[in-house]
Order: structure tokens, then sequence, then C-alpha cells
């Protein structure tokens, strides 16, 4: 199994506005990234993106779409990252990683904007366009 790392870009309307959720990065402050892990041994892409947004936000929706693939080559850890479009049903007051991580609601200009990681702007961009989401917006 190649070098796989899944997750998800969870999306709400608040406001009648779309808005996207990032968590703060543990391992580089002051950078928002979008919940994801290491796929591990028996799970699915899938099943990963689902348990790490739950750990890393405290979010729980329903995949709406097929993931956005970050080719390894094209990353600068070397590994291969699935984003699936997660429509955000419920948010738990408290989650296993709340201490260190927080949960920020942005709209799709200011998250291009705060976006450091190429594979983060792809992936923002490529979701904009999902007809579920554009005619909210």
């Amino acid at each position: 199994m190649p070098n796989l790392s899944a997750g998800c870009i969870p999306m709400r309307l608040i406001k009648g506005k779309i808005r996207v959720c990032m968590i703060n990065s543990r391992k580089r402050p002051g950078v928002l990234v979008f919940p994801k892990g290491k796929v591990e041994s028996g799970e699915t892409v899938m099943q990963a993106a689902i348990r790490e947004t739950f750990e890393e936000a405290g979010l729980e929706g329903r995949i709406v779409g097929e993931p956005i693939v970050i080719p390894d080559d094209q990353t600068l850890d070397g590994r291969e990252y699935h984003y699936f479009p997660l429509l955000v049903e419920f948010e738990h007051d408290a989650w296993p990683e709340i201490i260190d991580r927080q949960r920020y609601w942005k709209s799709f200009k200011k998250l291009k904007a705060l976006s450091e990681h190429p594979q983060i702007c792809t992936a923002i961009m490529q979701y904009r366009e999902f007809s579920i989401f554009a005619a909210a917006e």
C-alpha cells in the first residue's frame, strides 16, 4: 500500500453561506489544515478520512462526492492525499484531540489565502465547483 493520508474537507451552510472547516496544525503553529491522517491497516481510505475528521475536528457528516487525490509526486512529504467532501451534520462539543485542535469555519476565499499547502488549494477550488454547494454561495 502506498504512503496514504486521508481526510475530509468539512463543509456546511452558515447563515446561507458555504463555510469550510479547518483545524490548527500541531506541527506548524499558525497554519490551518484539513483534518487528515494516516490510513491504518485494515481501513479503507474513506473510513480513515471519517475517523480522522472525528478525532481531529469532532465533526460527523455525509461524504457527498469522490475524493480529490493529490499524487505523492505533488506533495512535499511524498505522501498521497485523499480529501473527501463532507457535508457536516453534527459538531461534537468534545472530541479526542480537542486539547490540541480548534475548529475554524472559513469562506473559500479566506481558506485559499490561509493555505500554504498546494494540495489544500487544489482541493478547495475543486470542491467549490460542486453543484450541491455552488447554488448556496
